[in-house]
């Protein structure tokens, strides 16, 4: 059992954690079952948060 975690969160740790230890490409999969404007709002989230990462 795990708890609730923001997905904000999730995305902000990855980003600052992917390339402490490896610089191999880094591929992010998501499971979702999202309204086309959650999908929108997500897609928002993950290109503000990873920038010119992605």
């Amino acid at each position: 059992m795990t708890t609730p975690v923001r997905l904000s969160k999730c995305l902000k740790s990855i980003r600052e954690h992917v390339f402490m230890n490896s610089h191999y490409l880094v591929i992010i999969t998501l499971e979702d079952h999202l309204t086309p404007n959650l999908l929108t709002k997500v897609a928002e989230m993950a290109t503000e948060i990873f920038g010119d990462m992605l």
